[in-house]
């Protein structure tokens, strides 16, 4: 069985699956393509094509007013992800990250509501995949859709430097010049939009490392189909400790 929930900006959980919210008559849960094309005589060459934004819709029975009101207060702490699981033995779950375009209720003759709720994507389902280590560390991709990840090194660092292979090849690189202390970790973030570089510490204000670049690399990592390796170095004396959290992107599930 399918199954959906909600995840609000307080990182709350709400089941569409339960008799007291039940998500239903679902529209748009596949994919769709922006595609143009030129015309030369009787054949078309393919110009551009992109995945379309996903417009999901579909109908909540609600118990009653409570439960809607209820779901209306959750619905308001945004950003807002759409879990959407149940399609494999193993349960997997992936996400989508969503805006309520509408939600429009009417009473039903035998008690409760019925509600239309229109979703619009703010980009395409994935999952989280996470590794950590010391200087080595594989993730393995099982999509076509490049991933971006965010990379955690722990302090103390002195003057990081990566190389990203992809099934062998060496596909990118990145160096930078500066030192991270004891208690404060580096961010090389392609996850977030816009991409950044930041020395981070959880009780001061972050600073921003992008300068420190060493601009003859390509510093931002894209986890591609099939393994990836990412070895880490440093010019200082001690061991890595590292994290990296892919995006992993999919046109449907």
């Amino acid at each position: 069985m399918r199954t959906f929930a909600l995840i609000n900006a307080l990182g709350s959980r709400w089941s569409l699956n339960d008799m007291d919210s039940f998500f239903h008559t679902m529209k748009g849960l596949g994919q769709g393509y922006d595609t143009s094309y030129t015309r030369i005589g009787n054949r078309f060459i393919q110009q551009k094509s992109s995945l379309s934004q996903k417009k999901i819709t579909g109908k909540i029975r609600f118990r009653g007013y409570s439960d809607f009101s209820d779901f209306s207060a959750f619905i308001q702490h945004k950003p807002l992800t759409l879990v959407y699981g149940g399609f494999t033995p193993e349960n997997n779950e992936y996400l989508l990250d969503v805006v309520v375009k509408t939600l429009e209720k009417s009473e039903l003759e035998n008690g409760g509501l019925q509600c239309n709720i229109n979703f619009e994507s703010l980009g395409t389902y994935y999952k989280i995949m996470c590794a950590e280590g010391g200087s080595v560390i594989t993730m393995h991709s099982d999509t076509v859709i490049g991933a971006g990840v965010r990379i955690c090194i722990q302090g103390p660092c002195v003057n990081p430097y990566y190389r990203h292979y992809l099934n062998s090849i060496e596909v990118c690189s990145g160096r930078f010049m500066c030192s991270i202390p004891t208690g404060h970790k580096m961010i090389i973030d392609t996850i977030k939009l816009s991409y950044e570089v930041k020395d981070y510490a959880e009780y001061d204000n972050d600073t921003d490392l992008y300068g420190t670049s060493d601009f003859s690399t390509k510093r931002f990592v894209s986890l591609g189909y099939g393994e990836n390796v990412l070895e880490f170095f440093h010019d200082g004396s001690s061991a890595l400790n590292v994290k990296v959290e892919a995006k992993i992107e999919y046109e449907s599930v």
